[in-house]
């Protein structure tokens, strides 16, 4: 999956499957590379709140999530995709303020 593909998939609509069935309707908000990997936060779309995903390719390239499980890297992707909200929030607010 190239960077433009990675990029292509912020603000789309996702829909993921629990074991039993159950569909759960997501966001993606933000691709945030990681130790090699990437990987997508997607927001829930009833707004009850984030989860972390991997980020896969199938044989046709599509992409596949995964669920991150691993504590430390789901708390470490976490706060690089805060880190980098604030860094927008703040170089926005400059710009608005030159104006």
């Amino acid at each position: 999956m190239t960077g433009h593909d990675r990029q292509a998939l912020i603000g789309q609509a996702v829909a993921l499957s629990a074991p039993d069935g159950q569909e759960f309707r997501f966001r993606v908000a933000a691709m945030i590379p990681y130790a090699g990997k990437e990987y997508a936060l997607l927001e829930h779309e009833g707004g009850e709140g984030q989860v972390v995903m991997h980020i896969e390719t199938d044989a046709d390239q599509a992409p596949v999530f995964v669920l991150a499980t691993e504590e430390d890297i789901i708390s470490a992707v976490t706060e690089k995709y805060l880190r980098q909200a604030v860094a927008r929030s703040l170089a926005n607010s400059a710009e608005a303020d030159v104006e």
